[in-house]
């Protein structure tokens, strides 16, 4: 063989083995394009440190609903409603509609927020359409509170930002969560929705007007009220018999009282109940249910001092001025329009405000008239020097009278 076809054969069996190699090569390349692709990022891990438990849970829920608003579903799609049997912290899971969430978060999360401080739980909404959950995070009692005033939220009827409920008496029993205010007619229409919220806010409370049934506005020694024949009667409720709910009828029985005269006291008149929920009771006074009462009590008592102010005004504004000729001699303030006509020598005294002399005081003790004249304008003298002592004299001399004879006319 010729070196030439030699190194024809060499050539064509490098090129050959250069080829598979390159062959080899990309089908590695394509392997591991894909596997990269396939290639999973390890999960992130977010830690939450903090001393208190409750603050770690609360800080979860959070972080959970922010992620899952940017990506729905991503905590929430496999959840289910329930409630945790752990009295300690847990969470529970409540659906509300699509149609109730407005009123859930309320103005600006209003609502949402309410319901959070007066149970001292967390609460978050996860979900859109028709599964949205609320998740209440908390120890069991403050779970149940936060489930039950969100619940009040949804079914309570609302009039001009005044949340109205129909809780029984028996619903409100042995409540650890509650204060009653009792509350005048004329007191409830002075509680404006705005003034409500602003103190809800402040105290962290819920407060809500409750509807009393009619068997609870005639309880057993209430007093009522009856007309007949043009006189009116005060009668004394002996018993009183259903009307424990909306529609139903009730009967009473009632003794009537001899005395016509009104029984009407504070209590008596005191017909409304606002109901403060709340976690807090407040013992200081300065949180809670009793900082909420006395917003109440101040803000009731403001409307009392300027509806009497206002009251005032206006009777002030119904005087009128004297009529055109009317006698106005008494707005001068002159002091010689109110004294007798005296001596002339006193007279002249008075007017100029000069000293007396002893002659002066002579002349004037000898005036015929000076029994009737000069006891008229000095008021209570008599014409005797020693009966001067009263304005500051004590001799009947001209010294002692010296620069003062204005002084002790008067």
């Amino acid at each position: 063989m010729s070196a030439e076809l030699l190194g024809k054969s060499l050539r064509a069996l490098l090129d050959s083995q250069e080829a598979n190699e390159e062959a080899e090569w990309a089908s590695e390349w394509a392997k591991g394009a894909e596997a990269w692709k396939e290639r999973v990022e390890p999960p992130h891990t977010l830690l939450i440190v903090a001393f208190s438990e409750r603050s770690r849970e609360v800080c979860h829920l959070r972080l959970q609903e922010m992620v899952d608003k940017k990506l729905p579903g991503h905590n929430s799609k496999d959840w289910a409603t329930g409630t945790c049997p752990d009295e300690g912290l847990g969470r529970d899971i409540m659906e509300i509609s699509e149609e109730q969430m407005g009123r859930a978060v309320g103005t600006k999360g209003a609502n949402m927020q309410r319901v959070r401080v007066a149970a001292h739980c967390a609460l978050e909404y996860f979900g859109q359409g028709q599964s949205t959950f609320a998740v209440f995070a908390g120890t069991a009692l403050e779970r149940a509170r936060g489930q039950q005033y969100l619940q009040w939220i949804l079914s309570s009827p609302s009039k001009g930002g005044r949340r109205i409920t129909s809780l029984t008496a028996e619903d409100l029993q042995a409540r650890d969560d509650l204060s009653i205010l009792p509350l005048t007619a004329e007191e409830n229409t002075a509680l404006e929705g705005d003034t409500l919220r602003a103190i809800e806010a402040e105290s962290s409370t819920a407060m809500y007007f409750r509807e009393i049934s009619d068997a609870e506005l005639f309880p057993t020694g209430s007093y009522i009220t009856i007309s007949r024949g043009g006189r009116t009667f005060q009668a004394e409720v002996v018993e009183s018999a259903g009307g424990n709910k909306a529609g139903e009828p009730f009967s009473l029985n009632f003794s009537m009282k001899a005395s016509h005269a009104s029984l009407d006291t504070a209590e008596q008149l005191q017909t409304e109940q606002l109901l403060i929920f709340g976690f807090d009771e407040g013992p200081t006074g300065q949180t809670g249910r009793r900082l909420a009462m006395q917003k109440v009590r101040e803000f009731l008592d403001s409307k009392r001092q300027s509806s009497t102010s206002a009251e005032a005004t206006q009777e002030r504004s119904q005087w009128t001025a004297p009529p055109t000729g009317a006698d106005k001699s008494w707005q001068d303030n002159s002091w010689n329009k109110w004294k007798s006509p005296a001596p002339t020598a006193a007279t002249e005294k008075r007017q100029e405000g000069s000293a007396w002399t002893n002659g002066d005081w002579a002349a004037a003790k000898t005036r015929p008239d000076d029994s009737s004249a000069w006891g008229n304008w000095t008021g209570r003298a008599s014409k005797e020097a020693d009966n001067w002592g009263s304005h500051g004299a004590t001799e009947n001399k001209a010294d002692s009278w010296s620069g003062g004879g204005g002084s002790a006319q008067r």
